[in-house]
């Protein structure tokens, strides 16, 4: 999937997942959703995609070669109101760690995705207008 479909209306999504498998199946659910998606296998693709825009990045803990959570960070810092997506087989921690918005535990449904999307998005547009708010300019889409 390519981050460049301009007849897409929703939100931009990467998706940084090793499994080809998982990344073609996430990259089409969401484009039938009509999300705008970019889909990388490895923590350098996925830092080089965030600089060219994105809303949400949905994020593999168990990256091969690469951890995931590590990564989920550093996006965040590349990428201020990223919103972050932990994508693993482990439980969902007491605590998110830092940079992570949610947190879905394999395996997941479609609807458990879609939902977990919409929310980060929900809670990404409330933090938009905020800044709106306080500034007078909004920053996020």
């Amino acid at each position: 999937m390519n981050g460049s479909d301009t007849d897409r209306t929703g939100l931009r999504i990467l998706v940084v997942d090793d499994d080809a498998a998982q990344r073609q199946m996430l990259g089409a659910v969401l484009s039938a959703a009509r999300h705008r998606v970019t889909a990388v296998g490895n923590a350098a693709a996925a830092r080089a995609a965030v600089v060219d825009g994105c809303d949400i990045a949905l994020v593999d803990v168990s990256l091969d070669g690469d951890d995931g959570l590590v990564l989920a960070a550093a996006l965040a810092g590349l990428s201020p109101g990223l919103g972050v997506i932990a994508s693993t087989g482990h439980s969902r921690p007491a605590r998110l760690p830092a940079g992570v918005d949610a947190w879905l535990e394999k395996p997941y449904s479609i609807g458990e995705l879609m939902t977990t999307v919409a929310a980060v998005a929900s809670r990404l547009q409330r933090l938009a207008v905020d800044d709106q708010d306080r500034t007078g300019r909004i920053d996020r889409p």
